[in-house]
């Protein structure tokens, strides 16, 4: 039967693993006083941010999102609104981070754009990378302020979750180490995958008769 030092290299590696992984994938803290979690919904295809309801409060999805399903020309466009005050007049560079998303995304400030990752028009892409945007304190003003975010969604409907803004330096170390694992990594892996598969077809034929 196998040995007691066959069972330990078997078991041996995927613990140490598990526990490097432990320790390496911990991605940075974000403040959550930015956690944004209530926001204002409405429903419109409008390409710049259109009224919202100011004599209703902003509903709370804290601990869960916002799905909106698809019409009947398979995709949906939704806009929310969060409010962010500022008691003085901020410094530096903000930002606008989605750690999760589902789609493609427009972001405004007071109602001047920051930045989309896609036009948002036919033919629509889709995302499922965090969505980050920087932008300049001057768009802020003290008191509160308005930040809209415009969604565009096809398959299955539009989801949103909620999402950080605040000093882009709060709020970076976060969102490079998300893009790390769910872009870089992802493109290295499979770059990887590609040049395995090409030696193996390689080996293949030059020794075609090692059918093993």
């Amino acid at each position: 039967g196998p040995s007691v030092g066959y069972w330990i290299s078997l078991l041996l590696p995927p613990c140490i693993f598990l526990a490097l992984m432990a320790v390496v994938d911990r991605a940075p803290p974000i403040d959550p006083a930015l956690l944004r979690d209530q926001f204002r919904i409405v429903i419109s295809d409008s390409e710049q941010p259109p009224p919202f309801r100011e004599d209703l409060p902003p509903e709370d999805y804290a601990g869960y999102m916002d799905y909106t399903p698809v019409a009947a020309n398979n995709f949906t466009s939704v806009w929310y609104q969060v409010e962010v005050e500022t008691p003085t007049a901020p410094q530096g560079l903000w930002a606008v981070y989605l750690p999760i998303s589902g789609g493609m995304h427009a972001i405004f400030v007071n109602g001047a754009p920051i930045g989309q990752n896609a036009p948002m028009r036919p033919p629509y892409s889709y995302f499922r990378t965090p969505v980050y945007f920087e932008f300049s304190s001057a768009l802020l003003r003290p008191g509160v302020n308005k930040v809209e975010v415009h969604l565009v969604s096809v398959r299955y409907g539009g989801y949103m979750f909620p999402f950080y803004v605040g000093p882009a330096q709060s709020i970076k170390p976060a969102h490079a180490y998300a893009s790390f694992l769910q872009v870089t990594l992802v493109h290295a892996a499979i770059v990887a995958m590609l040049l395995i598969s090409l030696l193996t077809l390689g080996l293949f034929w030059v020794r075609p008769v090692e059918t093993g």
